[in-house]
């Protein structure tokens, strides 16, 4: 949502009169949406500098027409009208085409450069992640781990750098880095005293990758491994391409040619327009004329050069800082560690919708799930579900059926095996099941004196052959499973079962 300020764009209080209310909107239709604010920008428009050379053509060319008002001995005939007619109409024509042609050719080399360089970050950025991802997740080898990533973030942050100062036309152009604080000193000096410093850092990252490698750090295979160092050497090579914009400029015989006519056509101007027309038709056309042309042009000097920093060229400024957000983020611990899930058979193969407004925030709660949940029930009544006694049950005796039969497939195994479905261990005596023959999530009272309920009777027929083995009673000589690990040894995090009763 777009937050206006008091007085500039926006309404200045929530209760503000119908009428003011609906004037603001007819504006917000004919200056935002319709494109006429666009008119009155001064930041980055040429409009200053062609209206400097179009109001002096203008009063040239009045000052022309009074002069050959005073003059009676001045006769234009029809032949002399239509001669100097065809010549402005001619000549500004020519001058139109060349101008368009370098507009377009300058905005191809501006649209380029930005391409290049997001290229640039894109393939930079995959190696970066790829390398964090497979970094090993042994306990012993953290601290190796993180000083790798961090002297990773900081070449990357620095390659990025001298990137940009690459290409820019100020070679010493100053942008923002990460702190270099820990680097060696003397390899750092080497690469200020160093033209190549794209090259040398890349050589760094490169060669740190193939160091780490051997200590362990990095336990994926060479040819996944692979895929690092072409990302690498694919964004090398855009940088290259984004180096031919700034080290090819336009051509210099075209732009000559095209700034000697401007000039040319700049002075007759005043001249033709004062022999056809009246002084001040003469001087509005003069203008009219000058100004249009005299924008082409400064348009194709503003965009032919992109790697500046005018208000027209790209803003290298800010993607360095998004470079060095990027790389910051993607060394927190959360964007290193997938989010855990909780899978439910029966409500996960409804695949419910709801909105993106409904993904959770810092300041929601826990109970956010089983609000979007009631909100999407209460949006579509047929898939609301009924809740008793802690147990989720569905209306449609088919929808668990089948849904049973798309998601799960429960195999007996051994009775260790079954153990492993207890999905609660917060609440003594309590233990979360899941039932595969009647195909919904029990919580189910567990006492230590009293043996378990036995499991519902196996149907016979031709529904005990489709359906899935359902799991057998809890032992009570059997430990249960942990409830902060996975089979696999991995943590997880446990499920409140108030929240299992409440369909999330």
């Amino acid at each position: 949502m777009r937050h206006y300020e008091s007085g500039k764009c926006g309404p200045s209080s929530a209760h503000v009169h119908i009428r003011t209310l609906m004037e603001w909107r007819i504006h917000q239709c004919l200056m935002c949406r319709w494109g006429f604010s666009l008119i009155f920008g001064i930041y980055g428009s040429v409009f200053p500098y062609a209206f400097a050379m179009a109001a002096v053509n203008a009063a040239l060319t009045l000052a022309v027409g009074v002069f050959l008002e005073g003059m009676d001995d001045v006769n234009q005939d029809a032949d002399t009208t239509n001669t100097v007619a065809g010549l402005m109409a001619g000549f500004s024509s020519v001058m139109m085409f060349i101008l368009t042609f370098r507009s377009d050719i300058a905005y191809e080399r501006w649209w380029e450069g930005g391409t290049l360089l997001q290229k640039t970050r894109g393939e930079w950025f995959n190696s970066y992640s790829s390398l964090v991802a497979f970094s090993s997740p042994k306990p012993e080898l953290q601290r190796q781990v993180m000083e790798f990533h961090h002297l990773l973030a900081r070449l990357m942050s620095l390659l990025f750098c001298c990137a940009l100062q690459q290409v820019s036309p100020d070679k010493d152009r100053a942008f923002e880095i990460l702190d270099m604080q820990g680097v060696e000193k003397e390899s750092l000096m080497y690469l200020e005293s160093t033209k190549d410093k794209v090259e040398i850092i890349l050589q760094w990252i490169q060669r740190s990758i193939v160091l780490r490698m051997t200590d362990g750090i990095l336990p994926v295979a060479p040819p996944v491994l692979s895929r690092a160092f072409q990302e690498l050497s694919r964004g090398i090579v855009n940088l290259q391409n984004a180096r031919k914009i700034a080290d090819f400029p336009f051509p210099y015989p075209y732009a000559q040619v095209s700034m000697i006519m401007l000039l040319l056509h700049w002075g007759v101007m005043p001249i033709w327009c004062s022999m056809l027309l009246s002084k001040f038709m003469a001087a509005a056309t003069s203008f009219a004329v000058i100004f249009f042309l005299w924008c082409l042009n400064f348009i194709a000097l503003h965009l032919e050069a992109p790697f500046g920093d005018a208000p027209n060229d790209l803003p290298m400024d800010q993607m360095i800082l998004d470079w060095n957000n990027s790389l910051c983020t993607l060394l927190s611990s959360r964007a290193q560690r997938p989010p855990a899930f909780d899978y439910d058979p029966v409500n996960h193969a409804r695949w419910y919708t709801s909105m993106s407004t409904a993904l959770p925030s810092l300041e929601d709660g826990e109970d956010w799930c089983h609000k979007a949940t009631v909100e999407s029930q209460l949006s579509n009544p047929k898939m609301r579900k009924r809740q008793s006694g802690g147990v989720v049950r569905n209306r449609s005796k088919e929808s668990n059926r089948s849904s049973l039969d798309d998601q799960v497939q429960i195999k007996r195994q051994s009775t260790n095996e079954s153990v492993a479905t207890v999905l609660e261990h917060g609440e003594p005596g309590r233990i979360g099941m899941r039932t595969a023959a009647q195909g919904r999530l029990e919580i189910k009272p567990i006492s230590p004196n009293v043996p378990a309920a036995p499991p519902p009777p196996k149907p016979e027929g031709p529904e005990a052959s489709g359906g899935a083995a359902e799991i057998g009673p809890v032992s009570p000589n059997i430990p249960a499973a942990p409830s902060n690990a996975d089979p696999e040894g991995l943590p997880v995090s446990g499920i409140n079962s108030e929240i299992i009763s409440q369909s999330c």
